[in-house]
């Protein structure tokens, strides 16, 4: 499952030969599984970590497609579950039974699912707001992306301590990231955006001059790896 890989500690047990490339090329998978999806006229719906399985060579397979929402022959069968982890702002309070999934709503799960790959397992919305203690789902629900720079006065919420920062990253995925947890649904990259925006963060990994098994964004400067540590 997707989390034993971007969990470090389960990830030295589970991908103990996997370094940042991997995880950067395992988000580039899962995207292109969810355009796969998309292509075919469904909706995932329950986008979550459980759902998506990793190989050892950086595959990527999704599972429980018993829960995507489709059409056929005029009869429409919907998604009526979902994870509050990976459920857009929008739809947190609503009743998944009486609503229609768009693919919109998957781009918001994808982005999660990648910011947690690329960010160390730390959710977007996982931070340190400023009044009083918010659930994970009260963060989604409010639009406090934790990780914002173009919002943060609006979010009140800070990243928590030792985070990868958006800052890190090319300013192309750092935007991508604002727009998949901004205000506005159609906004949220989809699949395709993502995996094209992937190969160039991927393709820009600097290799560190003193531990050769870190590799790290070249807009981070110096080793991203090493500060953190």
């Amino acid at each position: 499952p997707l989390h034993e890989l971007y969990s470090p500690k389960s990830r030295k047990i589970q991908f103990p030969k996997a370094d940042y490339r991997f995880l950067v090329r395992v988000a580039q998978n899962v995207a292109r599984a969810v355009a796969t999806v998309h292509q075919a006229g469904c909706i995932i719906g329950d986008l979550n970590h459980s759902g998506v399985l990793v190989a050892q060579d950086a595959t990527v397979a999704l599972i429980d497609a018993d829960s995507f929402q489709f059409s056929l022959n005029g009869q429409s069968y919907p998604c009526v579950v979902g994870m509050e982890d990976f459920t857009p702002p929008e739809l947190h309070g609503v009743s998944f039974s009486s609503v229609k999934r768009t693919q919109a709503h998957d781009n918001f799960g994808l982005a999660v699912a990648i910011f947690q790959l690329l960010v160390m397992g730390k959710h977007p919305y996982s931070g340190r707001f400023s009044g009083a203690d918010l659930s994970l789902g009260q963060s989604i629900a409010q639009n406090r992306f934790a990780f914002s720079i173009a919002r943060r006065n609006d979010t009140r919420t800070t990243p928590p301590p030792g985070s990868v920062l958006l800052a890190d990253f090319p300013p192309s995925i750092a935007a991508a990231f604002e727009s998949a947890f901004g205000l506005a649904a159609t906004s949220r990259p989809d699949p395709v955006a993502w995996v094209s925006l992937l190969q160039g963060l991927e393709a820009g990994l600097r290799q560190c001059a003193n531990v050769p098994t870190h590799y790290f964004p070249s807009a981070a400067g110096s080793c991203l790896w090493c500060r953190l540590a």
